[in-house]
């Protein structure tokens, strides 16, 4: 239990999270929970669906028992992974929130892209 709900705050109710993890936490409707028979965490998306490990590489600075592992499980790794889509504009807030309500406003932008069409027909 995170400690801003009352959980307790010791050692082993931590863990560490990159800042887009930490923040899908708190902000993103996501929890994590530590399994109190195996010590893992389990990722508990914002439906309810829980995301348990496959399997735990133990310690992390084994590079070559993770890479096994990887390979196992059928992981291509490499530098590629983790390159984001993010070029560092600064953020478009009109556009990311009319983004936002069309996505959940099918009918409207369905109605936004026949009036584009008409218009570019216009211009034709």
């Amino acid at each position: 239990m995170h400690r801003a709900d009352g959980g307790r705050n010791e050692a082993a109710n931590l863990t560490t999270l990159c800042r887009f993890h930490h923040r899908l936490v708190h902000e993103g409707g996501w929890a994590i929970e530590r399994c109190d028979d195996t010590d893992g965490l389990v990722a508990i998306t914002p439906n309810g669906t829980r995301m348990a490990a496959a399997r735990s590489t133990g310690d992390d600075t084994d590079a070559d028992r993770i890479v096994a592992i990887n390979d196992e499980s059928g992981l291509a790794i490499d530098s590629e992974t983790v390159v984001p889509m993010w070029s560092g504009d600064r953020l478009d807030l009109g556009w990311a929130v009319t983004s936002l309500w069309y996505s959940n406003h099918p009918e409207a932008r369905a109605e936004l892209a026949d009036g584009a069409a008409a218009v570019l027909q216009r211009a034709a």
